[in-house]
């Protein structure tokens, strides 16, 4: 029997989630429309640093994982997942985007509640004239918050997190508000997710430009077999993901790849458990890009 009070805030949920979803659905339809009246998307995509991860051990996956992330990334990756979260749980990673910007996440789960801050920087970059001489030099940065929560009801769980972005550039400063909405179904040893990221929103600029953020639909698997775990996701319109992660006692072994948007990319990694302390490596070999290594840490309270 469902106590009348989570009933109604199970109620309260599902209708926020639906309405984030409906709102990111209707972007979807009108988007055709948009670019048949001669609206072009930016090709790295609006607040590009949302796509980059942040758990190596989903980024060995393939980056695949809505279905399967259980700590204190699942903010980033799938709200509903929250529910997962054993605890209180800390992750964070950081990296060197190709010698040139330092990227750093940070995500907190706890009790179906979660928040996280995701910041890419370059400072010191040079101007230079016509002949290639320097003249000064320039910061960039972008940065995301985000928070959000979940509630389960039976099988199914359901989670909302609302994001504030925020990017600096020469000159110029934007910022803009959007939302992400997930479901998650878990039947035994298998999991189902879909995930609707970016599902609304535009970026407003000083200089009276705006962008609209770009919505992603991702719909994920994960499949539990002994102390085998294989995992897939497809983020539409045309990008497959996925992997398979082996677990030996205190270490687990991972490989996976992924392939769309014109690219393609063979990744593996390994994640070691002791105690409240978990650390994971990812390798990531792309097809046009340097090869990346990335380490996280997370810890459990």
């Amino acid at each position: 029997m469902v106590h009348p009070v989570n009933e109604k805030w199970s109620g309260r949920w599902a209708a926020l989630a639906a309405s984030v979803l409906v709102v990111a659905i209707a972007g979807l339809v009108g988007s055709p429309a948009a670019a048949a009246a001669g609206e072009t998307n930016d090709y790295a995509g609006t607040a590009g640093l949302l796509g980059l991860g942040t758990s190596a051990r989903l980024l060995a996956l393939g980056g695949a994982g809505v279905a399967a992330v259980a700590d204190g990334t699942a903010i980033f990756y799938n709200p509903a997942a929250l529910v997962r979260v054993g605890g209180t749980q800390l992750s964070s990673m950081y990296a060197t985007q190709f010698d040139v910007a330092d990227y750093l996440s940070v995500g907190a789960a706890s009790g179906g509640w979660g928040a996280g801050l995701v910041q890419l920087g370059s400072a010191g970059n040079e101007y230079r004239d016509s002949f290639g001489n320097p003249t000064g030099v320039f910061d960039l940065s972008e940065s995301v918050v985000v928070v959000g929560g979940a509630r389960q009801a039976g099988a199914v769980a359901i989670g909302v997190a609302a994001k504030y972005y925020r990017q600096n550039l020469p000159g110029v400063k934007g910022w803009g508000l959007t939302a992400d909405a997930g479901v998650l179904l878990t039947q035994g040893p298998v999991s189902l997710a879909a995930v609707v990221r970016n599902a609304a929103g535009t970026v407003v600029y000083d200089n009276g430009v705006s962008d609209r953020f770009d919505s992603e639909y991702v719909f994920g698997m994960a499949w539990r077999h002994g102390n085998l775990l294989w995992v897939g996701d497809f983020q539409a319109p045309n990008t497959l993901r996925g992997g398979v992660e082996l677990t030996s006692g205190r270490l687990m072994l991972r490989l996976g790849g992924w392939s769309g948007r014109g690219s393609s990319a063979v990744t593996a990694g390994l994640g070691v458990v002791s105690g409240n302390l978990a650390v994971d490596y990812a390798l990531q070999l792309e097809a046009y890009l340097p090869v990346s290594h990335r380490f996280s840490a997370g810890i459990r309270f």
